[in-house]
């Protein structure tokens, strides 16, 4: 064969090469091999192909049947090399059959200098890496330029570790070429690299993915979405996480938001993108889905996981969830407004009652700037100028006279816009601003109750009401705070009426809850439950906790004569309360007719616009409408 002829040949392979792209590697090569004698001979094929976990080399009949060969003395310099270092060391002829093998490469192997020879020495090779390894070796051996590359070695044992190869051709005889590979183990390093690139990407915590991660998966989306491809983003916030933190300590907040990760993992595909974002904020990406309303059907199948409580310590932990939902169109694929808009969908189910989904709409982008609004100028508010106590009159309207008064926090904003406490109230429990704010009602309360007495214009038997929030249920107790003002102002115990929601009672992670009340009632401190009917309203909870009073919710009272459920409720309600021995308070009476109707039917302590209208001047509770009704 004529040098020219191999030349051309080499040449066009070279270019197939570069050419070509196969999934598989699966290729027929006129390949010019270089004998150690100096000639050349063309192999009717090489074929490398990977299948099941077997590696098959075909090579066709040479041309010439010569045999590479070690001189002895090669022999003996290799052998001394693998004691200096160790790594391991494997040469091979230009037909992939091993030469030589040292005892490091079979250590490496797991494998016997026997089970090395021939071509059996690439089922080292791990299945997942030889592909891609033998083609890269292969194009260097054609040219006879060195090969450098990573992979893994998978032992017999079905265990793998990282290798870092060189194959370098060595000149063995005046003429001959072969190649030899020094492979050294470096499966430390590359799990240090993986460290550092799960720190660099993944939470610590969750081994969710972390920020960074997702803004590099979101911005990849996106770019999809724009070429059609459908994309949904979830913002999952959990409810009342920072209660367990709070309560039960960082390590079990850590272990609950460990079981949210793995419940988040089970309701979404393996292709799907699940981050943690914040302490408890959760952003997931959905792509490739058929229909809008798969995202919801995974929303739902978030909240049905989060409802089963998870049980730490032997004690059960319940966190909900509320998840904004953002559906962008190939026109808004834009990463940060994805963003944004799961975030105020998100913002918008909270304020729905939480442990729900909402969608993005431009009436959720409103009332989520607003939500957003109302938090700032919140925390920059000032307690003492920013906010007032206005008192609304109750009365026993079968005698005409003032029972107490209730102590209402009210909040105008710069614009001069006051916002119904229904709106800012909540914001103040979940940014914790309701300690300093509570603290700041009481003292005004007190004082002002206090204030009336020394003045005669009220009697002792006269109460004060102050609502408590659940928040104040987790720092301190709530019996020693109360206890404070008490004695500040030399107020009797009787002359406090202490206003709770259902919310108390029927919360979980309030534990002490029961323990708190107790000992407001031992002081002699009247509890009342607020809004009562609209809950859950268990007959156990009234058995259980010493309430002494409940108020009949104005939700039921104002359309008394348009409902009759309204009207049946009302008396399941009278008639309940004079079986446990419980006082009962209608809030919401607007007008003669009503305080009438609810007096012949039992219930004659009321409030509401009609008996007198709350306000913020405490004269004023002297002689309301109604009491001048009655003195005429």
């Amino acid at each position: 064969m004529r040098r020219s002829s191999v030349l051309a040949d080499f040449i066009h392979h070279k270019r197939a090469l570069r050419c070509r792209v196969l999934p598989r590697l699966s290729r027929d090569y006129l390949t010019p091999l270089l004998l150690p004698d100096g000639s050349y001979i063309s192999a009717e094929s090489f074929r490398v192909g990977v299948h099941e976990d077997v590696i098959r080399l075909f090579t066709g009949k040479a041309e010439s049947k010569a045999k590479s060969a070690i001189p002895e003395s090669n022999r003996v310099q290799l052998g001394a090399l693998s004691h200096v270092a160790p790594m391991g060391l494997l040469q091979i002829d230009l037909t992939w059959n091993s030469v030589y093998v040292n005892e490091n490469f079979c250590k490496l192997a797991g494998l016997s200098a026997d089970e090395m020879s021939g071509r059996q020495w690439v089922r080292a090779i791990h299945p997942e890496d030889a592909e891609r390894t033998l083609t890269d070796m292969h194009e260097a051996f054609l040219s006879l330029t060195t090969f450098k590359g990573e992979f893994r070695i998978r032992t017999p044992l079905g265990e793998s570790l990282w290798v870092f190869c060189t194959a370098t051709p060595v000149r063995t005889q005046p003429s001959g070429v072969t190649y030899l590979l020094v492979v050294q183990d470096i499966s430390l390093l590359h799990e240090a690299q993986q460290k550092l690139r799960s720190l660099a990407h993944f939470d610590p915590l969750t081994k969710l993915a972390n920020r960074a991660l997702l803004d590099e998966r979101l911005a990849n989306a996106c770019a999809r979405a724009k070429r059609g491809a459908k994309l949904a983003v979830l913002f999952v916030d959990l409810d009342g996480f920072k209660i367990v933190n709070d309560s039960y300590g960082h390590r079990v907040g850590d272990e609950l938001l460990k079981t949210v990760a793995h419940r988040l993992q089970l309701c979404v595909r393996e292709e799907d993108t699940i981050a943690r974002t914040g302490g408890d904020e959760f952003i997931i990406i959905l792509e490739d889905m058929r229909f809008p309303s798969d995202a919801m059907k995974v929303a739902e199948h978030i909240l049905d996981s989060l409802s089963r409580p998870t049980h730490i310590d032997g004690e059960p932990q319940i966190v909900t969830a509320s998840i904004g939902i953002s559906l962008p169109d190939a026109n808004n694929a834009n990463p940060d407004e994805i963003i944004r808009q799961a975030d105020s969908a998100m913002y918008h189910a909270k304020r729905a009652g939480k442990s729900t989904y909402r969608h993005y709409t431009e009436d959720v982008s409103k009332s989520a700037e607003r939500h957003l609004s109302l938090v700032r100028e919140l925390r920059a508010a000032s307690v003492e100028t920013d906010f007032c106590l206005y008192f609304q009159p109750q009365y026993d309207t079968a005698k005409g006279n003032l029972i107490g008064h209730e102590a209402l926090l009210r909040w105008q904003r710069d614009n001069g816009e006051w916002v119904s406490p229904s709106e800012f109230v909540p914001i103040l429990e979940q940014t914790h601003l309701i300690h300093d704010i509570s603290e700041w009602v009481f003292e005004q309360a007190f004082s002002a109750h206090y204030q009336w007495l020394r003045e005669g214009r009220i009697g002792r038997d006269v109460h004060i009401s102050i609502n408590l929030s659940p928040q104040l249920f987790l720092r301190s107790s709530v019996a020693s705070q109360l206890s404070r003002y008490l004695r500040r102002y030399r107020l009797e115990p009787s002359m406090l009426v202490a206003e709770i929601t259902e919310s108390v009672l029927l919360d979980e992670r309030l534990t002490n809850v029961y323990g708190d009340l107790k000992q407001l009632s031992k002081l002699g401190i009247r509890l009342s439950l607020d809004d009562f009917g609209t809950g859950f309203s268990s007959l156990h909870y009234l058995k259980r906790f010493p309430i002494n009073q409940v108020k009949i919710d104005k939700t039921f009272v104002k359309d008394i004569f348009e409902d009759t459920n309204d009207a049946g409720i009302i008396a399941a309600i009278l008639h309940l309360a004079s079986a446990l021995d419980l006082e009962v308070v209608a809030e919401g009476v607007e007008n003669a007719e009503t305080s009438d109707y609810l007096l012949a039917q039992g219930c004659t302590l009321q409030q509401g616009f009609f008996l007198g209208r709350p306000d913020p001047h405490p004269a004023s509770i002297i002689l309301p409408e109604f009491e001048r009704k009655c003195q005429n």
